[in-house]
């Protein structure tokens, strides 16, 4: 669970070095589709006296790529995972390099977003810097909330959900999906499955906590930061 010393992300920075106005930074890996080029991942640098985590808290790379070590990779590929990409990337922690890490990008695509059930969702237009709620809007389609999404934009705002829903015929079929539009930077969600073998590996960088969804969609996450699970019978008690 524990990441070290207060710094928050573990990763800060890439390095003085980097070039950030170059075709193939970390930030620019798109949030709803697979990048067409390759990221430049050199170099993870980890804030001095962070502990070594599987899971890698990043303010640079965005929670829809997470930095995940040998382990914990072989835990995620083992299970039903949505369309993704896998990078080998260079880890310096006190200054060292670290082998054995990851990132894998899981875009949001509008397949999933076609397996929200907008009956049981509620969204806002909210402002970002600092968050605020501007509207709450009935969204029923895809289309619809593209269109909510792209109006927010000419607001400086954006699209969040207060709850939302997954069909079940999609969570039968996905251990992990991500959501960045619906709960940036909070946006990976793991089945019950997942998360077990998360934990039963003890697997360390994260926690579980409670979500607000209706469908008792639960997350886990860095200390302050990310991951999400769902479909599940489990009450909060009986969680370990």
């Amino acid at each position: 669970k524990g990441i070290g010393r207060t710094t928050f992300p573990q990763h800060q920075t890439m390095g003085k070095e980097y070039n950030y106005q170059a075709p193939d930074p970390v930030h620019k890996i798109p949030l709803n589709r697979l990048a067409d080029f390759e990221p430049n991942f050199n170099s993870i640098i980890l804030t001095k006296g962070v502990k070594l985590t599987d899971l890698i808290s990043s303010a640079p790379i965005c929670w829809t790529t997470p930095i995940v070590s040998e382990k914990l990779l072989n835990i995620l590929i083992g299970h039903k995972l949505p369309l993704h990409s896998i990078y080998s990337v260079p880890i310096l922690h006190d200054l060292k390099p670290v082998s054995g890490y990851y990132a894998i990008h899981f875009p949001m695509l509008d397949e999933h977003l076609q397996h929200v059930d907008y009956e049981r969702s509620r969204f806002w237009i909210a402002g970002y810097n600092p968050y605020k709620k501007i509207e709450q809007i009935r969204v029923n389609s895809v289309d619809e909330l593209h269109s909510y999404d792209l109006q927010s934009r000419e607001i400086r705002a954006s699209v969040r959900a207060e709850y939302f829903s997954m069909k079940s015929s999609f969570l039968v079929d996905n251990d992990l999906f991500p959501a960045p539009m619906f709960a940036f930077p909070l946006c990976l969600y793991v089945s019950n499955e997942l998360r077990i073998a998360i934990i039963s590996n003890r697997c360390t960088g994260m926690e579980f906590i409670h979500s607000h969804d209706r469908n008792k969609i639960w997350r886990y996450q860095p200390e302050e930061a990310t991951l999400l699970w769902t479909n599940t019978d489990l009450l909060p008690e009986n969680l370990s």
